[in-house]
């Protein structure tokens, strides 16, 4: 920890949660809040900012609040428990239309779609272990310590009970297999289907096959984006759809009517039900440069033209080759499902003079966090007449 304690003076929220606050040079805190003032102490310098902790608040926000977790202040997992999770959900779309506020125009629907509840709600957590410290729990990325888990509010209650039966007597330790590391993570996750949770040792994370933590706010964001296949497609018959980073089919297994492609980088375990007019395509590594033209093939074998809409649901670092896409498929429309905005206000640069975005939907899977999701739909800008500048130079 440096030991510099600095004034500070919060002007507005970034999208980590985190307050900043200009006095010379940038500083990022958490846990605090627009307006407030206070002193705190710098744990990190990169890049001409500073990274502080909060020591003391002179000049408290009226949205401030008495957190419900006691593990708040010292824990890393959530941001905004310390403020109405209305406040919370104000805060994130303020931050969305302000990244967006130049690649958009007045037309363009903007939604929010606010999580059912706040709390009992991830079906899946990982917790860092330390056989010789005796330790388990989160790791907080302040002080670099163990926070117990079992008083966390976020798991699913059948999750939590669980969490709960392995602080119970040490019992993780007897669930460690012999000769394992001294350091490691087990994995508590509540599949859908399964009776009770299934707890794994230094897997790969969510073992078995991956799904959203958050069941309920995760069939809202299919059905918002069925609703956008439906309003934009319904006239067209046999629809081709390619579903980049699509996993199991989740967001696409209820385009009725239309002939899916869904593309991943692995197999899943356990692929959840699609109809027979979806075909499930492994990409070794969808970000390699082949991996487009490898894609392209399968398409024309099964499609023979290219497909009338591209779905994007890729890791937090986006999609980054996204003009190869667009310049190889060419699709009518695109949606794009993103966890992280920064990533896809840069490729919605990337496609700015071919692609208009015309919906921009907030769906908040992860309350209390800095992380939501965001749906994004592209429509081709029309050529003009007078130009074929629309084509790409990849």
């Amino acid at each position: 920890m440096n030991d510099e304690t600095i004034n500070f003076k919060i002007l507005h929220m970034d999208g980590l949660g985190q307050g900043v606050s200009k006095d010379g040079e940038v500083t990022f805190i958490e846990k605090v809040l627009p307006g407030e003032e206070g002193t705190a102490e710098v744990y990190r310098k990169a890049k001409g900012v500073r990274f502080a902790m909060v020591k003391e608040i002179t000049v408290k926000s009226e949205q401030r609040i008495e957190p419900a977790c006691s593990m708040f202040s010292r824990c890393g997992g959530c941001q905004y428990l310390h403020t109405s999770y209305k406040n919370e959900r104000a805060l994130k779309e303020l931050y969305l239309q302000n990244t967006f506020q130049n690649l958009v125009d007045s037309t363009v629907k903007f939604s929010v779609y606010p999580a059912e509840k706040r709390f009992g709600y991830r079906n899946r957590v990982q917790l860092h272990y330390n056989i010789k410290t005796g330790q388990l729990g989160y790791i907080s990325k302040f002080f670099q310590q163990f926070i117990p888990a079992s008083a966390c509010l976020l798991p699913v209650p059948s999750v939590r009970e669980t969490i709960q039966e392995l602080y119970s007597g040490f019992s993780w330790k007897a669930l460690l297999p012999p000769h394992a590391p001294e350091t490691g993570i087990i994995e508590i996750y509540h599949r859908k289907g399964k009776e009770h949770p299934t707890v794994s040792i230094n897997t790969s994370y969510a073992e078995g096959g991956f799904s959203q933590v958050n069941t309920t706010m995760n069939r809202q964001l299919a059905a918002l984006t069925t609703e956008a296949f439906n309003r934009h497609f319904n006239s067209i018959q046999n629809t081709r759809v390619l579903d980049i980073f699509g996993g199991n089919g989740n967001l696409t297994s209820s385009f009725h009517g239309a002939d899916i492609i869904v593309a991943d980088l692995t197999p899943e375990k356990e692929k959840q039900h699609t109809s027979n007019r979806t075909k499930q395509v492994i990409v070794q590594d969808l970000y390699r440069k082949e991996a487009v033209q490898e894609l392209y093939k399968k398409l024309i074998q099964f499609h023979g033209e290219d497909p009338h809409l591209i779905v994007f649901d890729p890791p937090r670092k986006g999609v980054k080759n996204i003009r190869k896409w667009i310049s190889r498929f060419s699709p009518d429309m695109i949606f794009y499902i993103s966890c992280n905005p920064a990533t896809l206000k840069r490729d919605a640069e990337t496609v700015k003079s071919l692609y208009k975005i015309t919906d921009l939907s907030l769906i908040d899977l992860f309350p209390g966090t800095k992380h939501f999701e965001t749906f994004a739909v592209f429509k081709k800008i029309e050529p003009s007449t007078e130009s074929s500048a629309s084509a790409i130079v990849v």
